[in-house]
């Protein structure tokens, strides 16, 4: 059993959405966090640029694949690729730049394997999952374990394991539709497929009509990419995070 303490990272709803992921995303987050902590003294300054944001995601990246290694083979909640796909097959149902789905066989459930491509940091990864459960409850997220999967060039990628809701598409929705529904969500066209609120100081990206689609006359989101608002966005936002809270 896994042991976790309250955990207090985002605002108060967004949290719920944290605790919404298992109890494993909840301990998985106070391990990330933890290392960001006891690195703090590496920038003593919040970053202010992109290139300073850069330089701080690649510093703590890989102390964080390592001690989360530690901690998933410590619970035995780490699942080596071949047991994996023992599991779940050799060949994923669909497979994007920073993800592995498989189409569970009781067609209830999807598992992703998610490298953590699109983001800076795990923690960030983290709280993308408990953002996307606090925005769109409706195909929540459960992070479950973690295993690798193979890189561009045949490397072998830290991954986690994530079960989220199968929904099937009747249609993808169009640019018009997810901006409609986007501003009565409180948020405004940033740039392309992505929206911005500047209350919440979030943005959501990729809402393109493979990751937002029609079903049974609702909007579903399955796999939008969720930042939270920092200093270095410049984007002047009411809510901004800092890299160490």
């Amino acid at each position: 059993e896994i042991k976790t303490t309250p955990f207090k990272r985002l605002p108060q709803q967004a949290e719920q959405g944290r605790r919404k992921g298992g109890g494993l995303l909840v301990a998985a987050s106070i391990v990330a966090q933890g290392v960001r902590s006891s690195n703090q003294a590496y920038f003593k300054t919040e970053p202010i640029s992109l290139k300073e944001k850069s330089d701080f995601d690649n510093f703590l990246m890989p102390l964080e694949t390592k001690v989360l290694g530690v901690f998933a083979a410590s619970h035995k909640i780490f699942l080596p690729e071949k047991e994996f796909q023992s599991l779940y097959g050799n060949r994923p149902d669909a497979q994007g730049n920073e993800q592995l789905v498989y189409v569970c066989n009781d067609g209830k459930f999807v598992i992703k394997v998610n490298d953590c491509a699109y983001h800076g940091t795990w923690l960030e990864f983290f709280d993308r999952l408990a953002l996307h459960n606090f925005l769109f409850p409706e195909t929540s997220y459960e992070l479950t374990g973690f295993t690798t999967r193979k890189g561009f060039h045949g490397e072998d990628r830290f991954a986690c394991i994530i079960k989220q809701p199968f929904v099937q598409a009747e249609r993808g929705a169009t640019f018009a539709e997810v901006a409609q529904d986007m501003v009565q969500r409180g948020f405004r066209h940033l740039k392309r497929n992505d929206f911005y609120n500047p209350e919440l100081g979030l943005i959501v990206e990729d809402l393109h009509d493979e990751n937002v689609f029609w079903f049974m006359n609702q909007l579903i989101y399955i796999d939008p990419v969720i930042y939270t608002e920092t200093t270095d966005m410049k984007l002047d936002g009411k809510m901004i995070y800092h890299i160490y809270t």
